[in-house]
């Protein structure tokens, strides 16, 4: 890829995502990261996913009927969501997402809380999680690397990996233009 656009490829990253996640590999152990996508796995099952990419995470999640996503404008630009009940009677969770995050980010933090639905609302034992995706706390970083792990497993990961520097390969390496595809200046 020439600089101009790895630049430009950069500049898009940096204008549509958020990049302050914590997913510091000193305060997981190897069984814990083993066991996160395990769950990961499962969870996909759970849903029917097969794709990589969860493209409609929202309605995913909602399939199960006691979640309910909303979209808030946070004050605090640290703050990514948070997963409530507002009650103690109530059986439904809200899952509340910053709704000045980017779209991309938006898809993290619903597979983020998704985690903290799964496995932290034990039994309805606590009312409510809220989530800085940077803060450095094992349970944050569990969750985020559950939610990497859910919307692309590293398996399929290394196949969309393999499958662009395929194609990198072929499309920008000179000996594979062919008359067909070269640009006119080179005819």
């Amino acid at each position: 890829m020439n600089n101009e656009v790895q630049n430009n490829v950069d500049s898009l990253i940096n204008n549509l995502s958020k990049t302050n996640y914590s997913f510091d590999a000193n305060i997981l152990s190897k069984e814990e990261i083993k066991h996160i996508k395990k769950q990961a796995k499962d969870a996909r099952g759970l849903y029917g996913l097969n794709t990589p990419i969860v493209t409609n995470i929202f309605s995913f999640i909602e399939q199960k009927g006691d979640v309910v996503f909303q979209l808030q404008n946070f004050k605090n630009s640290d703050l990514d969501a948070m997963i409530i009940k507002y009650s103690a009677k109530s059986t439904k969770k809200y899952i509340i997402i910053n709704s000045e995050n980017p779209l991309i980010n938006q898809v993290f933090a619903a597979a983020h809380e998704l985690y903290h639905y799964s496995y932290n609302f034990i039994e309805n034992s606590q009312d409510s999680i809220v989530c800085s995706f940077s803060k450095n706390e094992k349970e944050e970083i569990k969750a985020n690397r559950f939610a990497a792990e859910f919307l692309l497993p590293e398996a399929a990961l290394k196949d969309e990996l393999d499958s662009f520097l395929l194609y990198a390969d072929s499309s920008f390496s000179e000996t594979s233009l062919t008359k067909h595809n070269k640009p006119r200046s080179l005819i």
